[in-house]
């Protein structure tokens, strides 16, 4: 018999992840020449360029830290420029046309496409939210991996803008 407060059996179907960014081919431009970025360059472009329109960008902090991280992932060429140097006009462009798509949707499809993903996070939920502790049931409560992004911190963390790798 074990001592109150232990357990002697644990079954736990792991955690789920964030599906990957799937690249979409977008390209930056410096000094009137297009670069195309690998597939993680490319995610964390698209992240910074998801930012354009928030006060994060302003944040010479946030922007440094970013660009420390960001500009390893470039080709050599680039590794030099500044941030404000580069044209992420395809990734300002392709972020404004799913918003704008998102916008266009109707009332109904809007709550269709949240019943599915509703519906899918709770097929999720059943399979990795939970474990058995000898046989009982038991919630819990961050069973999904943070994805890759851009890390926002609270306030004035030194960290703000650094990039947090995918697990």
């Amino acid at each position: 018999m074990p001592k109150a407060g232990y357990w002697t059996n644990l079954r736990h179907d792991g955690v789920a992840f964030v599906p990957p960014y799937q690249p979409q081919g977008l390209r930056l431009r410096f000094k009137n020449e297009l670069f195309s970025l690998g597939p993680l360059a490319e995610e964390m472009a698209y992240s910074w360029a998801k930012k354009k329109d928030t006060p994060y960008v302003k944040d010479s902090i946030y922007a440094d830290n970013f660009w420390k991280d960001f500009s390893r992932q470039l080709p050599a060429e680039l590794r030099t420029a500044s941030l404000k140097d580069l044209d992420l006009e395809e990734f300002d462009y392709r972020v404004d046309y799913e918003k704008r798509q998102k916008e266009r949707l109707s009332k109904e499809e809007k709550k269709r496409l949240a019943a599915e993903r509703k519906k899918a996070k709770e097929a999720l939920k059943e399979k990795y939210g939970f474990a058995y502790i000898d046989g009982e049931k038991v919630e819990i409560q961050n069973w999904v991996v943070e994805p890759s992004g851009i890390f926002q911190g609270r306030g004035n963390h030194p960290m703000r803008g650094r990039w947090k790798p995918r697990i």
